[in-house]
């Protein structure tokens, strides 16, 4: 992938015919987001735009300052959203923030991106869930649900390492048209399957 920096997470979606390249490359003390047209599914054409940077001090705890794990989804509405972790991910802090812009946007464009001023997906001192983050989406089989999937730690100060695990729930949309994750599940909740599962 001719990308312009290295970086992590690479991940892409189509949208209005085009598809995009999103990903998490290094530019100077900062891990950011930045997104590319590709022209083929191992090519990048065009300018490579910087979508966001961790300037907020919620994406900047455990010592640096850290966007990654970009995922697409299509609201219901026809908003476009990116979600992404912020922060270390040794850190209890690490969260979910949101990128959305409005239908029919270009995604190469960063004014047509709002950021969520707070975490949208968080620890939960409550349920005993912590460094909540590196999300993907999905669907129920039947296609009435939305879930996602994201990693997370059962116990504060648990680090990054190979004792977290992945965990799921199902979310829903807002009247505004954006997610709405609700709070993260402690660990053993009996959750119901998702709908249309055999």
């Amino acid at each position: 992938m001719n990308s312009r920096h290295p970086g992590i997470d690479g991940s892409t979606f189509g949208y209005r015919g085009k598809r995009y390249f999103v990903y998490s490359p290094y530019v100077g003390p900062d891990s950011v987001l930045a997104i590319s047209e590709m022209s083929s599914p191992w090519s990048l054409v065009g300018p490579e735009v910087i979508l966001a940077r961790p300037d907020l001090v919620w994406e900047r705890q455990g010592g640096r300052q850290i966007l990654e794990g970009p995922q697409f989804l299509l609201g219901p509405t026809g908003d476009i959203f990116l979600s992404y972790s912020a922060s270390a991910c040794w850190s209890d802090d690490y969260a979910l923030g949101l990128l959305r812009a409005r239908p029919g946007s270009d995604p190469l464009n960063p004014k047509a991106w709002t950021k969520s001023p707070k975490p949208v997906f968080s620890k939960s001192n409550k349920n005993g869930v912590y460094a909540t983050g590196h999300n993907a989406f999905f669907v129920s089989p039947d296609g009435t649900q939305s879930w996602i999937i994201y990693h997370a730690n059962s116990a504060p100060d648990m680090k990054c390492t190979a004792k977290r695990s992945p965990r799921i729930q199902q979310f829903t949309f807002g009247p505004n048209g954006a997610p709405d994750f609700g709070e993260p599940v402690g660990e053993g909740t009996q959750l119901p399957v998702p709908s249309g599962q055999q």
